[in-house]
């Protein structure tokens, strides 16, 4: 594979749409009460591309979204399954 022909993947891997499972941890993080900090901390770790026609890389804030969506679920879990105090 020659250089161009690599960068030209990059480029179009990183203009894919989203997979359907960080599609689904951002609607999950979005409904919960403190969804702008999880928001906010998205938008820190995309990595801007350099130059015209440079692409984002979003490979570490998908991954952030998807750990912390499954951080919050478990979290919610063991709370719904607590027994309740009287």
């Amino acid at each position: 594979m020659r250089v161009d022909d690599e960068c030209l993947s990059r480029s179009a891997l990183a203009h894919a749409a989203p997979s359907p499972e960080v599609i689904a941890a951002t609607e999950f993080l979005l409904a919960q009460p403190d969804a702008y900090r999880y928001r906010r901390r998205y938008l820190e770790l995309i990595v801007r591309g350099r130059g015209s026609g440079a692409a984002s890389d979003y490979t570490a804030a998908e991954r952030y979204l998807l750990r912390t969506a499954d951080a919050c679920r478990r979290s919610l879990r063991r709370n719904n399954s607590s027994p309740a105090e009287d």
